[in-house]
């Protein structure tokens, strides 16, 4: 597409060649005694200008091609440390979404109102199921983080899948939720 334009430009010039060796040589390259020169200095002039445009196209092209290049690495490099960046800021993102998910099916069931003699509603359950699904995919996020940075967060998702673990009261759920709150404990 672009060669269309260079032949396009390099047309424009040699018109101009043309029309501009016309006006400065005389109206009527026909006409004088100095026709041969006249025409051969108007032919030199209109390849010269020629060869000069074809030469800027060929200079063009060639920084066009090394900026191309060294624009394309520095957008590779750039977004590569833009996609870690991402990757991480989403993990966090997730995993605060998921934490603010299980915090409010936790919150549909106030533990006042979670047992009464001894059974368990199953509503409430279904939404305390809920608060430690999600509370588990926050913690597969929160494992992704950087933990010496955001070590705090860490402990914090564990602790609360631990919480909804002991309060849910399921003897499967005893051992898991003991590790998860001393993971807690151990690093805060």
């Amino acid at each position: 597409m672009r060669v269309r334009y260079w032949i396009i430009i390099l047309s424009i010039i040699f018109i101009i060649g043309l029309v501009l060796g016309k006006l400065f040589l005389g109206a009527d390259p026909i006409v004088g005694e100095y026709k041969i020169f006249r025409d051969l200095l108007t032919f030199i002039l209109v390849i010269a200008g020629l060869g000069i445009a074809l030469l800027g196209a060929v200079i063009y092209e060639i920084v066009f091609q090394n900026l191309r290049s060294e624009i394309k690495k520095k957008i590779k490099e750039v977004n590569i440390s833009a996609a870690e960046n991402v990757e991480k800021n989403i993990n966090e993102v997730f995993c605060k979404f998921y934490i603010g998910l299980s915090y409010s099916y936790w919150k549909r069931c106030e533990p006042e109102d979670y047992k009464i003699k001894d059974e368990i509603k199953p509503p409430l359950l279904d939404d305390l199921g809920m608060a430690i699904q999600q509370s588990e995919e926050a913690i597969e996020y929160a494992e992704k983080l950087d933990k010496k940075k955001l070590e705090a967060f860490v402990c914090l998702t564990k602790n609360n899948l631990a919480y909804y673990l002991a309060l849910r009261g399921f003897s499967d759920d005893s051992n898991r939720a003991i590790s998860l709150a001393k993971y807690a404990y151990d690093r805060i």
